[in-house]
């Protein structure tokens, strides 16, 4: 073997080492991305569970109104019905 052989081996091996190394680098930095990736969408995940939980726990709740009471709803009704009445036995004829 030729030292310009030898020399043409060395150039070559280190080219390929080096094309190599890039290669695992590059397999790591998407692999690293990937990775980051998978942690966001995990947490978009839990977050959307935890929204469609408490949605589904809203449409379950009874609509309650801020001045809703049934006895005073009856008694309410009992006066106009009273009222409706009285105009009634009041009208001229």
């Amino acid at each position: 073997m030729k030292v310009s052989q030898a020399d043409t081996i060395n150039l070559l091996y280190k080219n390929y080492n080096d094309t190599i190394n890039d290669l695992k680098n590059s397999i790591k930095i998407k692999k690293l991305a990937v990775d980051s990736l998978n942690s966001e969408i995990l947490d978009l995940n839990i977050k959307k569970e935890n929204y469609k939980t408490r949605y589904e726990e809203r449409l379950k709740m009874p609509t309650k109104y801020q001045y809703h009471d049934d006895g005073w709803d009856f008694a309410q009704k009992l006066v106009l019905i009273g009222i409706i009445v009285l105009q009634f036995f009041t009208i001229k004829r």
